[in-house]
C-alpha cells in the first residue's frame, strides 16, 4: 500500500461501501502519504485506541479526539528485523482493552494491559514468528 492504511475503493469495481468498521488499537507511522486514506466514505466506522507518528512529508489523514488517535512518537526499536516498542513506548499498557478477544501478540505472548500494535511489550518466550517475504 502506499497509506498505512486505506478505507474503501477507487474505480467502480465494487459496488458498495464499506460498512459497520472498527479501527482500533493500530500502530500506524509512515514518512510518506497520508497514513489513514478515506477512498470510499463507509456505512459506519468506528476508531479507538489508535496510535498515529507521522514522519517526513507524511500527514495523519483525517482528525479525531485523544480516545480515537494519538499523535505521538512510539519509540520504536528495530529488532531481528522488526520495528518493535521500547518498554519506555506511550504505546504500553494503553490500548483500548475493550477488545479482550485478542489474547495475544504476533509472537504468541498474551496481552495481559494490551499494547497498541502489533507487538506486545513482554517478557514470555516467544511463540510465534511473523511470515516476512
Amino acid at each position: 500500500n502506499q497509506y498505512g492504511v486505506e478505507i474503501g475503493y477507487v474505480g467502480s469495481s465494487y459496488a458498495l461501501p464499506p460498512s459497520d468498521l472498527v479501527i482500533a488499537n493500530n500502530l500506524v507511522v509512515g514518512s510518506t502519504n497520508s497514513l489513514i486514506d478515506v477512498r470510499t466514505a463507509p456505512n459506519g466506522i468506528s476508531w479507538s485506541g489508535n496510535v498515529l507518528h507521522a514522519m517526513g512529508s507524511a500527514t495523519e489523514g483525517l482528525s479525531g479526539t485523544e480516545a480515537e488517535f494519538r499523535l505521538v512518537d512510539p519509540q520504536l526499536l528495530l529488532v531481528d528485523g522488526l520495528w518493535r516498542p521500547e518498554v519506555s513506548s506511550p504505546v504500553v499498557d494503553s490500548a483500548d482493552d475493550s477488545f479482550d478477544f485478542v489474547g495475544s501478540d504476533m509472537d504468541g505472548q498474551a496481552r495481559v494491559n494490551p499494547d497498541v500494535g502489533a507487538d506486545e511489550v513482554s517478557g514470555e518466550a516467544v511463540r510465534a514468528r511473523p511470515l516476512t517475504g
